[in-house]
């Protein structure tokens, strides 16, 4: 008898010790992160030297007829058939003093945004690279009109200020948000390039000059990094307001008891401090190199009864939440470098193909005469791929399989492929 009670009293101190063990560790926060490194410090810029306030100008004057009921809106000028040349007319002369705006931003050594606050700053809602795309768009149109009236060197300079736009606008200090805008702003240009390249008459001598530029536009390293820094500040302010209850206007003191108990914010802000640490070296990496943040496995029920069994239920679905779009960054990085690389292979088989007559059988005949080295693919870090048989150039993409070019080039494509079309 006195042997069971002797074990029965040991099972009850083990439970009350892993009990306490539990209730300490849901109710015990840890030290504030050493997140230092992870802080971006904005610099005080004059507007006048702040590429950024020339776009901005530049774009508030812009003007763009929009729902128009009859003929064609200025977006459908850049479709492959969408051409009105009257609207076209109408829209560069109504706009002839924002080209020169753009030019003088594009001139400034600096650009950089405006400092987001949190995530519930309009500038982060809504992005403060936006109207840079309508800039993008209207040079686009300016490049496609040039184009037509014979002034193609014009023509692709003009879709080359669009290129480094969309470069410089990456490197703003911006959100996550505003990095991928500028790669669409980037990617504006490039579109642009490739389209004119199909029929332009321009020489070798012309053409070759892009090629080294564009290598100067590949993805900013430095802007992915300072995205991801500025995605950890206002997701960790997020987290301190979550912890001070701000949501619960009603009865604060209340949403304080709640958070107690569901919310520490020093060890959320040390997992968010983690992972971005851990992905900031993707900045440099191809996709088969990335290394990501680890998420709970299991199913999302389990997950959750894990997080709130753990005193941080709502800081680990914080995380879950805020963690999503930095895999989505990452290949969207790629794609746009993999874009540049496509475009100066293009644009060297052009030059190779006025001077022998036919493309070459492999891009290893480029170099050195038209390229220094075959472009890698900045999704699996070997030579972008080429087919003669098939006129294709292509990515392997961000599935990493190799399907020998048969996708077709789109944003959402596991295979980004470039058709060869002159």
């Amino acid at each position: 008898m006195a042997k069971r009670k002797k074990i029965r009293r040991t099972i009850l101190s083990i439970i009350l010790v892993g009990l306490a063990v539990w209730i300490a560790r849901a109710l015990i926060d840890a030290p504030p992160p050493d997140d230092a490194d992870l802080l971006i410090t904005y610099e005080d810029i004059p507007d006048e030297e702040n590429a950024l306030s020339y776009f901005n100008l530049a774009a508030g004057y812009v003007y763009w007829p929009e729902g128009r009921a009859k003929g064609r809106r200025p977006d459908d000028l850049l479709d492959e058939d969408g051409w009105d040349q009257t609207l076209a007319d109408e829209i560069l002369a109504e706009n002839e003093d924002i080209f020169d705006l753009v030019e003088q931003g594009l001139a400034c050594p600096r650009c950089q945004f405006a400092q987001v606050t949190g995530l519930d700053d309009v500038r982060y809602i809504s992005g403060q690279a936006g109207p840079s795309r309508t800039l993008a768009r209207l040079c686009a149109i300016r490049a496609e009109h040039l184009f037509r009236q014979g002034q193609e060197e014009e023509a692709f300079d003009q879709a080359m200020l669009i290129v480094t736009l969309g470069n410089r606008l990456q490197n703003g200090r911006g959100s996550v948000l505003d990095y991928m805008v500028a790669i669409a702003v980037e990617e504006t240009g490039l579109v642009r390039m490739r389209r004119m390249l199909t029929s332009t008459s321009l020489d070798q001598s012309v053409l070759m000059p892009y090629i080294s530029r564009l290598d100067e536009c590949r993805a900013s390293e430095g802007g992915f990094a300072d995205a991801i820094k500025t995605e950890y500040t206002c997701t960790a302010r997020a987290v301190d307001d979550f912890a001070s209850a701000k949501q619960f206007k009603k009865n604060r003191m209340i949403g304080r008891v709640l958070m107690f108990f569901t919310l520490k914010p020093n060890r959320t802000k040390r997992r968010l401090a983690k992972s971005i640490e851990i992905s900031l070296p993707n900045a440099r990496r191809t996709l088969a190199e990335a290394t990501r943040p680890e998420f709970a496995r299991g199913s999302a029920l389990w997950r959750k009864i894990k997080a709130y069994a753990s005193g941080n239920g709502v800081g680990e679905n914080l995380y879950w939440i805020l963690m999503s779009p930095y895999a989505r960054l990452h290949g969207l990085k790629a794609r746009i470098d993999c874009s540049v690389a496509a475009t100066r292979i293009l644009i060297a088989l052009k030059c190779y193909k006025a001077t022998h007559g036919e493309l070459p059988d492999t891009l290893d005949d480029l170099v050195p005469d038209y390229l220094d080295a075959v472009p890698l693919d900045a999704c699996d870090g070997k030579p972008m791929r080429y087919s003669k048989q098939t006129r294709v150039v292509y990515s392997v993409g961000c599935d990493l399989k190799d399907a020998g070019g048969t996708g077709r080039y789109d944003w959402d494509d596991d295979e980004p492929t470039f058709k060869i079309e002159f």
